[in-house]
């Protein structure tokens, strides 16, 4: 059968029935109403650093209308401002700074999936969704998300920016399993319930690294070979498996510690379905051009991922992730 093989604080919250946003919390129906940790809105009243050079937050309280909530920040929460839509870096979060704060769910302790700032009284609400089905219609973009109990829609001219690094996105790059922030207020009261929004900001759901990998099997990059629009890698294994690859890979860039996916620069791109018999001891150079994928890469820290198959019969085989981290410099051009 097929399996994956995955490589490379105090108070708790509130629970209500609501949708999760930062502003004012909209009365469910019941028919819409879904278990959910409340946001929590009002002023950091402390911060506890991790007590590093990186002084990075391990927690934070804040002080609500009905009282104080404590939650656990991580390298996972979402820094995001709540006026313009842009990423922050954790050290935006200061004591006595107003903040909305969005649980993730079901967290014991609770930790901070997402920390808004820069909030504006008069704002739209700011909600934190993944995306479970999208359709792309006359009008615009259709998400359903929340179990399937809110249809959001976005008109067509809509904001769409990612939140890696603020480029802009299209419909066509929002996928089930990521998560968008989206700027609303109104919502139907039907059933699924229905909303509307001029902005997105989309979180691409990262694949899934190996925590543990096989001896015997590397992927890395040759020496000398990368340029802004491709490099050269070397996939080697030395193991009793029958492993094969295909043309299939993603591109990821490093920002503030995190590794995203980068956006194509193109709609529809799609790799062919070959599959190449990897051989024991015997290592193939991989020549990866990206340029009509992702387009010339700026300066920075990538690495691409690529999944290879232990493949032993039809429905039965194992998916190992590899991943192989290179660096474009400042003065480097395409061959």
């Amino acid at each position: 059968m097929k399996k994956q093989k995955f490589f490379a604080g105090a108070i708790g919250a509130l629970m209500l029935l609501c949708l999760p946003s930062c502003g004012q919390n909209t009365p469910p129906t019941e028919e819409t109403a879904l278990s959910r940790q409340t946001p929590a809105k009002g002023r950091i009243a402390e911060i506890i650093l991790d007590g590093t050079a990186s002084r990075m937050p391990v927690s934070a309280s804040i002080s609500t209308g009905t009282g104080a909530a404590a939650f656990q920040i991580t390298d996972k929460t979402l820094f995001l401002d709540g006026q313009t839509g842009q990423r922050l870096p954790a050290s935006d979060l200061l004591e006595e700074r107003d903040a909305c704060i969005i649980p993730a769910e079901d967290s014991q302790p609770p930790y901070a999936e997402a920390v808004l700032l820069h909030l504006a009284e008069q704002a739209l609400d700011v909600h934190l969704h993944t995306v479970e089905e999208t359709a792309i219609t006359e009008n615009g973009l259709l998400i359903t998300t929340d179990g399937g109990s809110l249809h959001l829609s976005a008109p067509r001219g809509a904001a769409l920016t990612f939140f890696a690094d603020g480029t802009a996105g299209t419909p066509e790059a929002i996928q089930a399993g990521d998560r968008v922030f989206a700027w609303y207020d109104d919502i139907a009261e039907t059933y699924p319930a229905q909303a509307s929004t001029e902005r997105l900001v989309i979180v691409p759901t990262l694949p899934a690294l190996p925590e543990t990998l096989p001896d015997g099997i590397s992927l890395s990059v040759l020496p000398g070979s990368v340029t802004p629009c491709g490099a050269s890698f070397r996939l080697f294994h030395n193991t009793n498996a029958e492993l094969q690859f295909g043309a299939a890979y993603t591109l990821q860039k490093l920002q503030n510690g995190e590794w995203s996916n980068l956006p194509y620069a193109i709609e529809n791109g799609a790799f062919t379905m070959e599959a190449y018999n990897l051989p024991k001891g015997e290592p193939q150079t991989l020549t990866v051009s990206w340029g009509w994928l992702y387009g010339e890469l700026p300066p920075g820290e990538y690495r691409l991922v690529k999944t290879v198959s232990d493949f032993r019969g039809t429905g039965d085989y194992d998916d190992y992730t590899l991943t192989a981290e290179f660096t474009i410099g400042e003065f480097i051009a395409c061959n």
